[in-house]
């Protein structure tokens, strides 16, 4: 059976003032191609298929751009497998997992192999199995991200801190990918582990929200390493879970996601299972996409920005305008050049230097951006948490990606605290 592993798409995502749902579904296209040259039986996407903050109708052109795109695929026999991750609304997973089902019944032979050809949702922990076009089957033990709603059934229940809580999600995920082996994995029959988590001594540098102050952390210990194969999600950099075990990984994210990103690769991993389990190392199938530059201009630099970066109508930047308030008094028109030259800036930030002065780093002296970081939260967390909306979800999206988006401009931010 061939499989390809990816996770953390995100789709509908926002970087600062930058949708990046055009570059996000050229890269699902980029997938559908891989699927039919390399002839895949099974799509295996490991969390994180939404960003968790989009309205309905958001959703609604996604499901309906996969359909557009996977539709093919699907017709053809292959087969997609979904689990829920943190920023995944399990409520939403749950709605058309239900509503798939109303409408085609899952299905088993006699053997308890399910019908290819669909897509398979998991808010909660399952196992599929799942035959390829060769005969191989394998199964598919579903392990979503570990929330209270998925894994801590007493939902009454109280705990005296986050720690604790948490503890108790890794113990109920245990515990239930414990019964899961011994009461549904046939022996002797390969099997996969499909899983959103962070596992605790996996480096993490990027600095992409997860969206949830709850994060619970594996430890290697509560790893099967036995199956075939460990399909990761929630970690951004394409890597093994742990340098001793090759043949469990994250497949990384799709396309660089914040600065913490910058220079990381990005693709998916083809792999292929037999009887015996793992046939060879994972293919690793790139994914072309926008580059991530965190840049430091100088109005010097401005008419060399161009040779510089060949890429830079395409590139994703976050710069910082680093200018003598002296020789430049009006900043605006040296933000206007370099925008102009990087069409896609997601933030900017300024920060004054003048020359025939030496004082001590101030606080004005650090780009705007460090300065507006409570600010910022601030603002987008009482638009999530505590403001009213009286036209609906979509009002809320609009009026969130516009204040990201002006909370992105760090000279527009400089002149309202220069008002203030």
């Amino acid at each position: 059976m061939k499989i390809l592993h990816t996770g953390d798409w995100h789709l509908n995502y926002r970087l600062g003032r930058i949708d990046l749902t055009p570059m996000l579904q050229n890269a699902v296209r980029q997938i559908a191609g891989y699927l039919g040259a390399h002839e895949v039986d099974v799509l295996v996407i490991a969390g994180d298929l939404f960003c968790g903050r989009e309205s309905r109708e958001q959703l609604s052109r996604s499901v309906r751009f996969l359909k557009e795109t996977l539709g093919p695929f699907l017709a053809d026999g292959g087969t997609i497998v979904a689990i829920s991750g943190n920023h995944d609304s399990e409520a939403f997973f749950e709605t058309l997992r239900d509503a798939f089902e109303l409408v085609s019944p899952i299905r088993e032979d006699s053997r308890g192999v399910h019908a290819p050809g669909r897509l398979y949702l998991a808010p909660n922990p399952r196992v599929l199995t799942l035959r390829g076009r060769n005969g191989q089957s394998v199964q598919f033990v579903l392990m979503p991200y570990p929330t209270p709603r998925c894994y801590l059934y007493d939902q009454d229940a109280h705990y005296e801190s986050v720690d604790e809580r948490n503890a108790a999600m890794a113990q109920v995920f245990r515990e239930r990918m414990s019964w899961i082996l011994t009461e549904k994995v046939e022996k002797g029959l390969p099997a996969i582990l499909v899983s959103h988590a962070q596992v605790r001594g996996v480096p993490v540098n990027d600095l992409f929200r997860r969206g949830d102050e709850h994060d619970v952390i594996l430890e290697i210990a509560d790893l099967p390493f036995h199956f075939a194969y460990g399909a990761y999600g929630h970690i951004h950099r394409q890597s093994t879970v742990t340098p001793g075990q090759s043949h469990f990984w994250y497949s990384g994210s799709l396309l660089p996601l914040d600065a913490g990103e910058q220079g990381q690769p990005k693709g998916v991993l083809l792999v292929e299972i037999s009887q015996s389990g793992l046939t060879g190392p994972p293919q690793v199938l790139p994914i072309e996409g926008p580059r991530l530059l965190e840049l430091t201009v100088t109005p010097a630099e401005i008419g060399t920005l161009r040779e510089q970066y060949p890429d830079c109508d395409t590139a994703l930047v976050k710069y910082c305008l680093r200018y003598d308030p002296d020789a430049h008094p009006d900043s605006f028109p040296l933000h206007d050049q370099v925008r102009a030259i990087f069409p896609y800036w997601y933030e900017s930030a300024v920060e004054p230097v003048r020359p025939r002065e030496s004082p001590a780093p101030s606080e004005d002296c650090r780009p705007f951006s460090h300065q507006l970081e409570d600010i910022t939260s601030t603002v987008l967390g009482y638009l999530e948490k505590f403001a009213t909306w009286g036209a609906g979800e979509a009002t809320q999206a609009d009026v969130t990606a516009l204040a990201e988006s002006l909370l992105a401009d760090g000279e527009l931010m400089a002149r309202v605290k220069e008002v203030r």
